[in-house]
């Protein structure tokens, strides 16, 4: 029987990390220390555009951590679709992301990076395109599938929720107003863990700058990431 329309993986390239880092702790969460300072409610005041900005900057630290600790590995791809009997071939490219350790010992001080850990255990290694579903998976975790008019801030006060019960130099107060209709909440640090975290960053940062100059493939990782964020979240706002 012929088949008219075939897709297959073509190319496989691994983002390689030129030296050993070690693990930057709570990683996901390092951003807020930028924002912690400013009145309450400030982040009710964030348009649409910056929620997306916060939300991927929350997974890309996390993800880019477990990758230059070596935790997952990054693939880079190229997959061909041939339709009618290979007259025609389309190639499409992006990134596969693996675990590289065993669930039992998948056990981080971050809790997205648990989180995505624990879901990578779960997709098949040969699943063409594992990093668009394993962010899906993480995402649902929190708010379910359903649509949303703000589902990256909705995503973030759940997750920071999650987080402020296991870690509790994390505060976050909601409240609600036009009787329930609407809440503000805002988000707080202890000063030492602030300045903990601050050191974090800044770590965070000059290891980020470095590959970003020196590795084209890790370059072309981070903006892919960030892709696939907004594909995700972009596609539980409600339809028009």
């Amino acid at each position: 029987m012929f088949n008219i329309y075939k897709k297959q993986r073509i190319r496989e390239i691994p983002v390689e990390i030129d030296a050993d880092y070690n693990n930057i702790p709570y990683s996901s969460v390092l951003f807020l220390t930028k924002y912690s300072d400013f009145e309450e409610s400030f982040f009710d005041k964030f348009g649409n555009e910056h929620w997306k900005t916060v939300t991927s900057e929350l997974f890309t630290t996390c993800i880019v951590n477990l990758l230059i600790t070596r935790k997952i590995k990054a693939v880079y791809y190229t997959d061909r679709k041939s339709i009618l009997f290979n007259l025609i071939k389309i190639d499409s490219e992006g990134f596969n992301i693996f675990s590289t350790e065993n669930l039992v010992n998948n056990q981080h001080d971050d809790i997205l990076a648990n989180n995505l850990l624990d879901v990578l255990s779960t997709i098949p290694i040969h699943t063409l395109e594992n990093y668009l579903l394993a962010i899906n998976l993480v995402v649902n975790k929190y708010i379910g599938t359903g649509k949303s008019a703000r589902p990256e801030k909705k995503f973030f006060y759940e997750y920071l929720k999650v987080y402020s019960i296991e870690h509790h130099w994390i505060k976050l107060k909601e409240e609600s107003k036009l009787f329930g209709l609407f809440s503000d909440f805002n988000v707080t640090l202890e000063e030492d863990k602030k300045l903990e975290l601050h050191e974090f960053q800044k770590k965070y940062n000059s290891i980020k700058f470095h590959l970003r100059k020196n590795n084209v493939l890790f370059r072309n990782f981070l903006t892919y990431t960030e892709n696939v964020v907004s594909v995700d979240f972009f596609t539980r706002y409600p339809d028009n």
